[in-house]
């Protein structure tokens, strides 16, 4: 079945709100790492969360990655609505050169 956009950002929330997510939001910790570990944790013991997301696996591939379809800053927004009292940070980097 092929899902919309919006579907497709909603079942994923879904499959993130069967996850204590708050526990992987450590403060200093790069939003790559923090997904790292989320990925890492579904995979050795969440079966709860890879049932449910082997339920779309045209959203989370046959890998049942839980950030197949949503990028960083999609994340950090669910994230921000679930625990509002997590502040995030952002570095934004420059790069000059010569070409």
């Amino acid at each position: 079945m092929k899902h919309s956009y919006k579907d497709s950002i909603n079942i994923t929330q879904q499959a993130l709100d069967l996850i204590d997510i708050k526990k992987f939001l450590i403060s200093g910790k790069d939003i790559s790492d923090i997904k790292y570990d989320i990925r890492f944790y579904i995979h050795i013991s969440e079966d709860k969360v890879k049932n449910f997301m082997s339920q779309y696996s045209d959203i989370f591939g046959i890998d049942l990655d839980i950030f197949n379809y949503i990028g960083d800053d999609e994340f950090i927004s669910y994230c921000k609505r679930r625990y509002p009292d997590i502040y995030w940070e952002e570095e934004i980097i420059e790069r000059h050169w010569v070409k």
